[in-house]
């Protein structure tokens, strides 16, 4: 596929446990288990596909830190 499509194909997304668990805790990923695997390559896409959602995301979750 990515000798096809090149760059619009994108590195997996590793499962883990963390990723099925988080929603059973009302959490995000990024909240649950933030050095998780699961939660890097979630990171990883979120800034390839959207570099300003990204930055708005992770200014979102540092106002929501100190609240």
């Amino acid at each position: 596929m990515r000798a096809a499509y090149k760059d619009l194909v994108t590195a997996p997304i590793r499962r883990n446990t963390d990723i099925a668990e988080a929603p059973e805790f009302g959490k995000t990923i990024f909240e649950y288990a933030p050095k998780s695997a699961g939660a890097q390559d979630y990171e990883a896409l979120s800034r390839r596909v959207s570099p300003v959602s990204y930055t708005h995301l992770r200014a979102h979750e540092t106002v929501l830190a100190h609240v």
